[in-house]
């Protein structure tokens, strides 16, 4: 059996529908396009389909206003030609009749005086084969009443025809819906293609927005049970302590009286700096009683007391020079990347450097760990243990005006350097 190639245009029309499909399934794979899309496509589809209705009601008007015009005038002039043909019988009406021809819009029938058909007009030559929908002629035909005329020896019968103005109707109806119907899937497309990628980039920050939420939730919880843990352990017990002591004094004797007056002073100290460190965790005083630079120094202080800390090397030149609004961020953000160092990449030796240009404060932590993937895209870690870490640095700069964004350092682990709008500086 010989085989032939398909046919060229069998095969573009193949070629199309796969391309379309392609489309299609790229729309509908995001949630958000598609309630864009479905929004838009429905708005389109409802405005037109109320141009479709206006043009429909139109059309029956204008069928009804043609076709009774049609049939009056139709009416008045067989009227006329009756009364003067009447004279000479129905065979000169018929001649008169078969040689007018067809009456637009209009079915013309002689009888005789028997009932018989004498004449009956030919149909119309106008799209013979074609007719409009039985359900649109039954919207816009009108049912008009046929007009009798009663000449000698029979009568003449006068019926109304709006069919080939129906069609008329139909096809400009049909152009009409087609039209709204490419117009409706090229908006849909157009929207797809242009506010697609928007549409994404919107999903994904919600989507980033609702794990950065959980994230901070579950941070609230850490925090809080760590806190609720020092105060139990730590201060309530130096509490106790010293409660009892204070209560043993009167009986114990002077010697041991001084012992424990030590002990009470040792257990009053520890509790001053166990409340220290708990107020410390919640705000930084030493921020607006010392400065920043201070306030970093000191947590820098408290992580190089961990274990296998790394080396910290601080540039804080301009330290003071950031704005009393700015502090707290700059200090959470310095925080927030040092934690990230220690517990996930591994340095072993970080710089913090502070520096303004102009109205502009940059910050920069760098660090010789392990590295994380950065994301080109969005400027941020992906997958790697501190991500949300990475994500709340950023809500922090964006928060104040600016931007954080990470990459490779040039001691090789990661640089996070974060653009703050500095204002007005001293």
């Amino acid at each position: 059996m010989i085989s032939f190639p398909p046919y060229p245009k069998a095969r573009a029309l193949k070629n199309l529908a796969r391309g379309t499909k392609h489309i299609v399934r790229n729309i509908f794979r995001n949630t958000l396009r598609t309630r864009l899309v479905i929004a838009i496509s429905l708005l389109a589809l409802a405005f037109c389909a109320l141009l479709v209705a206006i043009q429909i009601e139109t059309t029956r008007r204008a069928v009804r206003e043609e076709v009774e015009s049609a049939n009056r005038i139709a009416t008045q002039l067989l009227t006329r030609v009756a009364q003067i043909a009447g004279s000479q019988g129905l065979p000169a009406l018929r001649i008169f009749l078969e040689g007018t021809g067809r009456i637009r819009a209009n079915n013309i029938t002689v009888y005789d005086a028997a009932n018989e058909i004498v004449y009956r007009s030919p149909p119309s030559a106008y799209k013979p084969d074609t007719a409009a929908p039985s359900w649109f002629a039954a919207l816009v035909e009108p049912q008009l009443n046929p007009r009798v005329i009663e000449i000698a020896g029979g009568r003449l019968l006068i019926e109304s025809e709006a069919s080939r103005a129906a069609l008329d109707g139909w096809e400009d109806t049909r152009w009409l819906a087609s039209l709204s119907a490419v117009f409706i899937l090229t908006s849909a497309l157009v929207i797809a293609l242009i506010a697609g990628r928007q549409a994404d980039r919107t999903e994904h920050e919600l989507h980033n927005s609702r794990a950065v939420h959980e994230w901070l939730q579950e941070r609230i919880e850490s925090e809080r049970k760590h806190l609720a843990r020092e105060l139990h352990d730590q201060v309530a017990q130096s509490i106790t302590g010293i409660k009892s002591l204070a209560l043993a004094l009167p009986s114990l004797a002077p010697a041991q009286s001084s012992e424990a007056a030590g002990a009470i002073a040792q257990g009053a100290t520890q509790l001053y700096d166990s409340m220290q460190a708990i107020v410390t965790r919640l705000r930084p005083l030493a921020i607006d009683d010392l400065g920043l630079s201070a306030s970093l120094h000191d947590l820098v202080d408290q992580l190089q007391r961990t274990p296998n800390a790394p080396h910290f090397e601080l540039s804080l030149d301009d330290a003071e020079r950031v704005p009393q609004v700015l502090r707290l961020t700059v200090f959470r953000i310095v925080q927030e990347a040092l934690t990230n160092a220690l517990r996930h990449a591994r340095a072993k030796h970080v710089t913090v450097a502070l520096r303004v240009q102009g109205t502009r404060l940059h910050l920069t932590v760098e660090d010789d760990g392990a590295g994380i993937a950065v994301s080109s895209e969005h400027g941020r870690d992906q997958g790697s243990p501190g991500g949300f870490g990475v994500r709340g640095m950023q809500e922090r700069a964006e928060a104040v005006g600016g931007k954080l964004t990470l990459g490779q350092s040039r001691l090789g682990g990661v640089s996070v350097h974060a653009e703050l709008p500095a204002g007005s500086l001293p």
